[in-house]
């Protein structure tokens, strides 16, 4: 069990291939109750804080595990747990407070290990709970970085327009599509960003807005089907520079291969 956490978070941190075995089923099972309250009774609310709530289920995962995993080890024998001052042996509760005491505080409070071996498995759990809690908080923080950032080039996005032909109508001053080309050179790398923050962190693919302006998915949508239709609707002479328009195209089409 607590090999099974080290891998899950080695791989969901240090790899781009998404979520471990752990992190995939608690992304999936908080995702599919969610939808399932949703389509009972609609609730946008709720699923806005989807994102949210299965960063929580993950980081809950491993730390219960890991937990449950080293309570079960000092388990193992009688007398691996005494209390510090009877030196009777710990009780299964006790030896619960003593695994949790051990990994996420300094001390080792009225129980201790008996014997050599078992203070050197104390010294280890103690290292693995510092280990957990560090690279927990470490990929919490980009988490919620990049969701704030997601959210921001949505905002940039919808205030081309909200729609596509909105997009194409405001960038239109009667002769061509003006600075439109300017926006796309700007967004083709905070694009291309966004699609490899997502296969690091797949969960921000489950972080959703109430707000139309903000939500990025809609926002992506309405601009690829813009360029769409300046790439194949508008005359060669009106279209943007080529030069912006399909760098554009290719970091949308690299960001939904991100869904695959």
């Amino acid at each position: 069990m607590i090999l099974l956490v080290i891998i899950d978070v080695l791989v969901t941190i240090l790899t781009m291939r998404g979520g471990g075995p752990i992190t995939g089923r608690v992304s999936d099972w908080v995702w599919e109750m969610l939808l399932h309250v949703h389509h009972r009774r609609s609730n946008h609310r709720l699923l806005s804080t989807s994102g949210w709530l299965i960063l929580v289920g993950i980081a809950l995962s491993w730390i219960l595990l890991t937990w449950a995993g080293w309570t079960l080890f000092f388990s193992a024998f009688e007398t691996a747990v005494i209390h510090g001052e009877s030196k009777l042996p710990a009780n299964a509760w006790e030896r619960v407070y003593f695994a949790g005491y051990t990994l996420f505080t300094l001390g080792m409070g009225d129980y201790q290990p008996q014997g050599s071996f078992w203070q050197v498995v104390t010294a280890i759990a103690s290292a693995n709970g510092f280990f957990l809690v560090s690279i927990t908080i470490t990929y919490l923080l980009p988490v919620v970085s990049a969701a704030t950032q997601k959210r921001q080039l949505a905002t940039y996005i919808s205030s081309l327009g909200g729609t596509p032909d909105e997009i194409l109508i405001r960038a239109w001053n009667g002769q061509d599509f003006g600075q439109l080309d300017q926006h796309l050179i700007a967004l083709t790398p905070m694009l291309s960003g966004m699609g490899s923050v997502h296969l690091a962190y797949p969960v921000l693919h489950y972080f959703h807005s109430l707000d139309r302006s903000r939500s990025f998915p809609l926002s992506l949508v309405a601009l690829d089907e813009a360029l769409t239709l300046l790439q194949y609707g508008a005359p060669a002479s009106h279209q943007p520079d080529r030069a912006a328009l399909e760098p554009a195209r290719r970091a949308i089409a690299a960001f939904l291969q991100t869904l695959l």
